[in-house]
């Protein structure tokens, strides 16, 4: 077998190997040479935010599964200056995933060191400035190692140490020195508002107190008063590293107040949707919301801002639901009128908010009857039929019930 480090073994081959073709000599050398487990390692070291381990909670380590199949970690194990650590048994990384630790428990960690029973903590024994981390596999092989140093060479390099297990079981382990071609390295001082990422082949450095991407991205936001509530519907388009949405509510649009914090989907690749309801409103009122995010540099995010008057439907439009067959349920008739020409548009929601579709949009002539119909049956559910004018927004609440 051959080890990264040392010198190949020289194999003899006889007449009938030197017989085969070419190819099959080249991938029967490589086979030799290069065990497969040199191909099919693909776990590596993604993020190491340095933070200061016995004084806050801003650590962060990510490993990476690059492969297309879930890996076992289990029984991995995880070297830095500070502490060392051994991956619970059967923890399994996704396909094209990370596997996310943290010192203590926060809402996007996967794995919490403080947790976990084969965790040490050291106390480094160089005072060069500097930090490293590096990943054993079950064999304690070196499956990727980093090193941060401002003078770009590594004196606390080489180190070793041992790991005392919850059963009391000594597992030692041995760093290698800093000119060693397994490292990775970053020419800087270890900053705890700092994050590190390997991206496209190479390790690099946020800018202090930022993020390489944004924590989430917000829709705009809809808000729907009936019945004295307001509801309030946003989605996100995804979410890395956000753990909480603030909503927050101003009534002139300039100064915001928080009125409830939501947790947060972590994590989602895909477009995820929230809903809040707020009672705590005065009638005839106009109210702003908007939704705040914090990442955990505090990097501010801001939906847009929506707009709501808490005001019920009345004046010169109205509109009327009539049951167009009691035997047909979710088909329906919508009579509507107006004491002045303007123009009226009408929708359909389901009780989430979807537009389903829209019944009416067009100009319609002072005091007169107008009728549209919704022939499509609708499943059971509530719905809200919404109509929009050239001065204000009213609504509905339309109930297909069971028969």
């Amino acid at each position: 077998m051959f080890i990264p480090g040392s010198k190949p073994e020289i194999r003899h081959f006889n007449r009938s190997f030197l017989s085969l073709p070419d190819y099959y000599k080249y991938i029967t050398i490589v086979l030799l040479f290069f065990p497969p487990f040199l191909f099919a390692q693909k776990i590596y070291i993604s993020k190491y935010i340095y933070g200061n381990f016995t004084k806050d909670n801003n650590h962060r380590l990510e490993i990476f599964n690059e492969s297309d199949r879930t890996r076992n970690v289990g029984g991995y194990m995880i070297v830095t200056r500070n502490y060392v650590a051994r991956i619970p048994q059967k923890t399994m990384i996704q396909p094209f995933s990370a596997l996310r630790f943290s010192k203590d428990k926060q809402a996007e960690s996967d794995i919490i060191f403080l947790d976990v029973k084969d965790f040490l903590i050291r106390f480094p024994s160089s005072k060069s400035e500097g930090d490293y981390v590096v990943l054993y596999d079950t064999e304690n092989r070196i499956l990727s190692a980093v090193y941060f140093s401002p003078t770009g060479k590594a004196s606390f390099l080489p180190d070793r140490g041992e790991l005392i297990t919850g059963k009391g079981e000594t597992i030692p382990f041995e760093v290698p020195s800093g000119s060693d071609n397994i490292w990775d390295k970053l020419d800087i001082s270890p900053d705890p508002a700092m994050a590190c990422v390997y991206v496209g082949g190479k390790w690099q450095v946020t800018s202090k107190n930022k993020n390489l991407v944004p924590a989430t991205e917000y829709s705009t936001p809809q808000a729907l008063y009936v019945n004295g509530i307001v509801t309030l519907k946003w989605q996100t388009l995804f979410e890395e590293d956000c753990f909480r949405h603030s909503v927050e509510r101003s009534k002139d649009g300039e100064k915001f107040s928080e009125l409830a914090t939501v947790n947060a989907a972590v994590g989602a690749r895909k477009s995820t949707e929230y809903l809040y309801y707020d009672k705590e409103l005065q009638k005839e009122s106009r109210y702003f919301y908007r939704i705040r995010n914090a990442d955990k540099f505090n990097n501010i995010i801001y939906s847009p801002v929506v707009e709501v008057m808490a005001t019920e439907s009345s004046g010169d439009f109205s509109f009327q639901i009539i049951e167009k067959n009691i035997s047909d349920p979710g088909s329906f008739l919508i009579r509507f009128s107006s004491e002045k020409k303007q123009f009226v548009s009408l929708k359909i929601l389901d009780e989430r908010f979807y537009e389903i579709g829209t019944l009416f949009s067009d100009d319609i002539t002072a005091n007169s009857e107008n009728l549209v119909k919704y022939n499509s049956a609708l499943p059971v559910g509530k719905y809200f039929i919404i109509a929009e004018t050239d001065s204000r927004r009213y609504y509905k609440e339309y109930v297909v019930k069971v028969q």
